[in-house]
């Protein structure tokens, strides 16, 4: 399998650090993230720290869901 990276960016009216928040934990995405409302059943494993560097997600739902894993490799305010 091949390794590949996703960036994206936008300009967001807020505080950085809470900003930072949301993102960098993801127990919080259930909070924002479209994605999380897919699947009511959505089983979630979290692993590592909870947030920032190391911090893992592994999720498996229903068909619109999916499954698959998510780590954070570099976090940060800025």
């Amino acid at each position: 399998m091949a390794e590949f990276e996703v960036v994206r960016q936008t300009v967001v009216a807020a505080e950085p650090a809470r900003i930072h928040g949301l993102i960098a934990d993801f127990r919080e995405w259930k909070r924002w993230s479209p994605w999380e409302d897919l699947d009511p059943q959505l089983r979630r494993m979290y692993s590592g720290p909870n947030t920032g560097s190391g911090a893992r997600y592994a999720w498996e739902g229903n068909r619109k869901a999916g499954a698959g894993t998510m780590e954070i490799t570099t976090s940060s305010e800025r």
